[in-house]
C-alpha cells in the first residue's frame, strides 16, 4: 500500500493560535516602535524649524533695531552743546508730524501713547501698535548726504549758507540738518540755487510745514512751541567747519500683522523718508515677536529705569544706553508640549545697547 502524503512526519504542519497570536504581538511591537520614531522625529523636526523662527527673527530684531540705538543723537559734528529745531508744527496729523522733535531717543511705555501709531482697537488693525508694548523713537543722521559749508550769512531778509559744491540730492522743501562743533539745527530749505550754491532757510516762503524763524543759532524748538524763537539773528556757523546732511528718525514698535497663522503680531519700523517726496514708511521688520519691553540708563545712575520714570528736565537728554527685551514666538505649531498658542515655541531674549554718541 502507498503512503499517504498527508500521513507521516514529512507532512506540512500549520500555525498553533498561540504562535499567531505572538506573531501579532512581535508586528504590533515594531510598528509601534516605528511609529514612535516617526513621531519622535516629526517632533524633533518641528521643534528645530520653530527654533530657526525664532533664531530668525532674533538676528533680524536685534541687529537693526541696536543699530538705530547706537547710532542716535549722531552728526557729522559728533555731540554739540546747543540744538535747534525751526522747522514748525504742521497742521497734519500727530502720526504725520511724529519725527519733527527729533529727539535722540524718547521712550513710550506699554501704557503710554507714541504720537508715531496709534494703539489697535483689535487684532484686524493692521499694523497698529500692540497695547501693553513699549516703544521707542530714536533721532539721528542719514549718511546719504555729506554737504561742507564754506560760509553762512544771516540777516533780515534771509538765513543763507554757502555750501561747497552744487548737488542734485538738495531740493525746496527738504527738511535737512546744519551743524558745527558747538550748533546743531534741523532746518526746512525755502530756496536752493545750485549755480551759486546756495541754501536758504527762510520764513513766510509757501513751504510746508515752514521755518518758524531765520535764526539758526541757539537753543530752541519750534516744533513743539513756535514762540520759542525770535526772527532776531544769532551766531553764525564757523566756515569750513560746518556740515549738512538730511535728519533721521525711526520708531520701533510692536504691531499688528493680520497673520493669525504665525502668531499675529511682528517688530515694526516707521522712519521718516525724504526721496522721492517727503513723508513716512512702515516696515515689517520680524514676525512672531509678541512683546518688547524697554528700559533706560543714565549717565547719573547705573540702575535700568522705566520710560515713565524719566520725567525730569534732562531725564531723555541724560540717556546714554537702553535695555531690551524681546519676546518670540515661532510661526511653527506643535513645536511645544504646550497647548497654548497651538504649540508654538516661545522665547525671551535681552540685550544692552550703548548710545554711541552719549557714552563718555
Amino acid at each position: 500500500m502507498s503512503k499517504s502524503p498527508f500521513n507521516g512526519p514529512d507532512r506540512m504542519q500549520g500555525l498553533t493560535l498561540i504562535e499567531l497570536m505572538i506573531a501579532l504581538v512581535l508586528g504590533l511591537v515594531v510598528v509601534a516602535g516605528v511609529g514612535s520614531v516617526m513621531l519622535a522625529n516629526r517632533q524633533t523636526y518641528n521643534t528645530n524649524l520653530a527654533l530657526s523662527d525664532v533664531q530668525e527673527s532674533v538676528r533680524s530684531a536685534f541687529e537693526l533695531l541696536a543699530y538705530d540705538v547706537r547710532q542716535a543723537g549722531g552728526t557729522p559734528c559728533g555731540t554739540t552743546i546747543n540744538f535747534a529745531n525751526t522747522v514748525k508744527p504742521a497742521s497734519a496729523q500727530a502720526t504725520e508730524n511724529w519725527w519733527q522733535s527729533m529727539r535722540p531717543v524718547f521712550g513710550y511705555d506699554g501704557n503710554q501713547t507714541s504720537p508715531a501709531v496709534a494703539f489697535a482697537a483689535d487684532v484686524n488693525a493692521v499694523p497698529q501698535r500692540v497695547p501693553n508694548t513699549d516703544a521707542i523713537t530714536l533721532a539721528g543722521t542719514d549718511t546719504t548726504l555729506d554737504v561742507t559749508v564754506n560760509d553762512h550769512q544771516a540777516n533780515s531778509n534771509s538765513a543763507t549758507l554757502f555750501i561747497s559744491n552744487p548737488t542734485p540730492d538738495i531740493q525746496d522743501g527738504d527738511i535737512l540738518l546744519v551743524c558745527d562743533f558747538k550748533q546743531t539745527t534741523i532746518f526746512q530749505v525755502t530756496n536752493y540755487q545750485s549755480t551759486n550754491n546756495t541754501v536758504v532757510a527762510n520764513t513766510g516762503i509757501s513751504q510746508t510745514p515752514g521755518n518758524c524763524t531765520k535764526n539758526l543759532t541757539g537753543n530752541f524748538d519750534c516744533s513743539l512751541d513756535p514762540n520759542t524763537a525770535t526772527s532776531s539773528t544769532g551766531d553764525f556757523f564757523d566756515k569750513n567747519q560746518t556740515f549738512i546732511s538730511r535728519p533721521s528718525s525711526v520708531t520701533w514698535y510692536i504691531g499688528q500683522n493680520g497673520r493669525a497663522d504665525d502668531g499675529g503680531r511682528s517688530l515694526y519700523q516707521i522712519s521718516l523718508q525724504h526721496r522721492p517726496t517727503r513723508g513716512i514708511r512702515t516696515v515689517e521688520i520680524a514676525s512672531g515677536v509678541t512683546d518688547m519691553q524697554l528700559r533706560y540708563k543714565t549717565r547719573t545712575s547705573a540702575d535700568f529705569v522705566t520710560a515713565d520714570t524719566l520725567t525730569s528736565p534732562g531725564a531723555w537728554e541724560a540717556v546714554d544706553a537702553v535695555e531690551i527685551t524681546l519676546t518670540l514666538q515661532s510661526a511653527t505649531q506643535g513645536a511645544s508640549t504646550s497647548a497654548s498658542n497651538q504649540g508654538r515655541l516661545s522665547r525671551q531674549v535681552s540685550t544692552v545697547v550703548a548710545m554711541r554718541n552719549r557714552v563718555e
